[in-house]
Order: structure tokens, then C-alpha cells, then sequence
């Protein structure tokens, strides 16, 4: 799919963190090759850039931020993006009948029907890596749950707020109407997707605090 050039999107830097000038030139040699569309770009690094700061990521923020003005700061952060986001196309043939339902799925829910077959995707290999997790919607989005019981994020905060107990997971077994394995499932799924499950929390606790002090 074609990506999106930011020019100044901070994730940029981290894209070259183990790519040298030479790795860049043959990546874009391979993608004129490929008849492709990389952004304008050189493939040379202004005099400034640190001999070797394409191997750290913090390196290469700051020496863009002493140069932000220089253009080949932006040159050099827009093909980074375009590295780390590029995508690839799968081609799927699909029953008349299925892509009607998807389809009418997807207007329902405001999607495109691309979104919806790429959410199915993600959702159906989560599944697959961890069977007694599930997804519901919500009033903030999908979350990911455990089978019969809460959401994920749930289950991690209480495991948190247990930390001081020497076996949490069985503390909260004899608190709740969990099961062990129902607890690990949840557990396993936050350590796959700590910032998912971390951000939910992060956000449950601020809510929390802001509607105690009104």
C-alpha cells in the first residue's frame, strides 16, 4: 500500500537505527528496480549527521534537531518512515456471499471494507497465539477480554494492585470467581501487548482520580 511521508514524525529516527548510508542506497536502488514510488529522497548523509549515528537512534535525533532547517534532515527522517511503514499487499479471493456480509459489516460499523478484513487478520492471529482471549467493542474501542470473565486490563490492574502478596495470581484466584487459567491467559496477552494493556490502565487510573476530585 502507499505510505504516508511525515516528515518530522519523531518514529522516523528509529527506522535507520541499524542501517548504514550503503544499506540505504541499495534499498532504494531495489525499490527504482521495483518500478516502486520511494519518496525524493538522498541518499547521502549531510556533512553534519554523525559518522556514526545511523546506528543510534538517540544520536540521530539530536543531530536532526541542531540542523532542523537543513533539508536533508527532512530527507533523511522521510525515507526512515517510509522503511518502517512499509506494508504488503495480499491478494484474497472471497465468496460473493461472504464479501457482501463483510461488506455491510464494515458500512454498519463506519469501516472500509480493507479495514475490516485487516482487523479480522489481526484479531484471528491474537486469537490463535492465545486461545482464551476474545475482543469486544466498547465506548473506547475493541479491547481485548478472557473468555467468561473481564477485560485483559482489568484482570492486570488487580494483578498490579496485588504485587505485594508473594502469589498474586493466587490472591486473586480466592478474591474472585476467576480461574488460574483465565488469569495467565490475560497475564500472557499483557506481556505479547504491554502498551496496549498498559495504556488501558494508564487511562482507567487517570479517570478514576479525575472524578475524585470533582
Amino acid at each position: 500500500s502507499r505510505v504516508r511521508h511525515i516528515e518530522t514524525d519523531p518514529i522516523a529516527a528509529v527506522a535507520l537505527a541499524r542501517l548504514g548510508v550503503a544499506d540505504v542506497d541499495r534499498w532504494l536502488a531495489r525499490m527504482r528496480r521495483s518500478q516502486a514510488e520511494p519518496p525524493s529522497t538522498v541518499a547521502t548523509s549531510p556533512p553534519w549527521w554523525p559518522a556514526r549515528a545511523l546506528f543510534s537512534p538517540e544520536r540521530q535525533l539530536r543531530a536532526s534537531r541542531r540542523h532542523p532547517s537543513d533539508p536533508r534532515t527532512a530527507q533523511l527522517l522521510r525515507t526512515m518512515y517510509y522503511i518502517v511503514n512499509v506494508s504488503e499487499n495480499v491478494s484474497v479471493r472471497l465468496e460473493d456471499g461472504l464479501a457482501q456480509r463483510l461488506r455491510l459489516r464494515a458500512r454498519a460499523a463506519g469501516e472500509t471494507l480493507s479495514d475490516r478484513l485487516r482487523r479480522y487478520a489481526e484479531e484471528g492471529v491474537r486469537r490463535d497465539e492465545h486461545p482464551l482471549i476474545t475482543f469486544r467493542d466498547g465506548p473506547t474501542g475493541r479491547r481485548a477480554g478472557v473468555l467468561g470473565g473481564p477485560d485483559v486490563w482489568e484482570i492486570a490492574l488487580w494483578i498490579d494492585d496485588l504485587g505485594a502478596e508473594a502469589d498474586p495470581v493466587e490472591g486473586l484466584v480466592e478474591e474472585s470467581v476467576l480461574t488460574r487459567s483465565q488469569i495467565e491467559a490475560a497475564l500472557r496477552y499483557r506481556a505479547a501487548y504491554p502498551e496496549e494493556i498498559d495504556t488501558r490502565i494508564e487511562l482507567h487510573r487517570r479517570e478514576t482520580s479525575a472524578a475524585a476530585q470533582s
